[in-house]
């Protein structure tokens, strides 16, 4: 979960859904940084918080 994978990937993380593929990769990168936590930081109450919307 710290790295985003080079296949394509679908996550749900925080309320933010992410399709992640080769064109937008770098971009998504970007918003995983601006919006999420660091994978140290994530905790099940996060999680929870985020599936609540």
């Amino acid at each position: 979960m710290k790295n985003l994978n080079k296949t394509c990937l679908k996550k749900i993380y925080l309320g933010y859904y992410f399709k992640c593929n080769q064109e937008n990769e770098e971009e998504i990168e970007n918003r995983l940084a601006k919006y999420t936590l660091s994978a140290d930081e994530i905790t099940d109450e996060h999680l929870a918080l985020g599936k609540q919307n």
